[in-house]
């Protein structure tokens, strides 16, 4: 039952992550490291991006991310508006859309009858500070510090768990360079997950933040249980590297002969079906979903 924890906040830091950016006209390159550690197995990644007139991709130097794995990128031609997750060992595309994430975890509980349930409840999220934030790669920048949380109720089969998770983040954003192509990666405009109590959290740090770009991050999530038994977990975003430089348009096109897979499984899908639940036979059953994993979640399937 450990992943519960891990997908609560790993939804909690993505959407933190994912900050807006107004457009501008030059290109852009900039490399990030992301770090967390605390209860769990802990994440780590190193990613490197250009952007440049509304285009941008993203790639995943490094990753021990259950989804974003290595040489995995995120590509996006129209300003973020819509976003590939590009799987080059596999040679398949995913369009990229959280909130899908949150259908799959409905469909989920209603296959199984109720069996798997997952509920969030009694958000809250408030501003603690806002103030000048110094040079941060050469850039002015502003302060954001914010706590947030919510209580996570996990229904599998006869288990029952309860957990109360609170996030303080502090965050150092810029308003000196920008561009739309970094929609796909650093936005404050947060997508919806079609659950009202964590939505509301997520409006409220677009809400704190604004329009900027993020440069770095600190994140720690106290978790606290049932019986009372807390345990701590951090998260340190920074973007070590950012330049303005001419990007070659190549870069940002979708290579050809690659297969387009649903991001979530379908319930009871097999692997062997493409986006549309039609089979190609064995060459076909290795394009699985890029969460294919979460199936695996809950336990095994019955």
């Amino acid at each position: 039952m450990k992943h519960k924890t891990t997908l609560g906040v790993g939804c909690l830091v993505l959407a933190a992550m994912l900050l807006a950016v107004p457009p501008a006209s030059a290109g852009l390159y900039f490399e990030q490291t992301v770090t967390s550690g605390g209860h769990g197995r802990g994440m780590n990644m190193t990613v490197e991006g250009w952007a440049e007139s509304g285009k941008a991709k993203i790639l995943y130097e490094s990753s021990n991310n259950p989804i974003l794995h290595k040489g995995d990128y995120l590509l996006t031609l129209d300003g973020g508006k819509t976003v590939y997750l590009v799987d080059p060992k596999n040679k398949t595309y995913s369009k990229w859309n959280m909130e899908e994430l949150f259908a799959f975890m409905n469909r989920l509980g209603q296959s199984t009858g109720g069996m798997v349930k997952i509920e969030f409840q009694d958000p809250h999220s408030k501003t603690l500070l806002s103030e000048p934030g110094g040079s941060v790669l050469g850039h002015a920048t502003t302060h954001y510090k914010w706590d947030s949380g919510f209580t996570m109720d996990v229904k599998v089969a006869f288990m029952h768990t309860r957990d109360r998770l609170d996030t303080v983040t502090s965050a150092w954003v810029t308003k000196d360079v920008f561009d739309p192509g970094l929609f796909a990666w650093l936005r404050a405009t947060v997508p919806t997950t079609g659950n009202h109590n964590l939505d509301k959290i997520l409006r409220n740090t677009t809400r704190i933040v604004g329009k900027g770009l993020l440069l770095k991050m600190d994140q720690t999530t106290t978790t606290t249980n049932k019986k009372g038994k807390q345990r701590t977990s951090t998260t340190h975003f920074e973007v070590t590297k950012l330049v303005q430089e001419n990007v070659d348009d190549s870069i940002f096109a979708m290579p050809p002969g690659y297969s387009e897979v649903p991001l979530i499984p379908e319930i009871g899908a097999s692997s062997g079906q493409n986006g549309n639940g039609t089979g190609h036979g064995a060459q076909e059953k290795e394009h699985k979903s890029p969460m294919s994993a979460l199936k695996g979640l809950f336990g095994k399937k019955r």
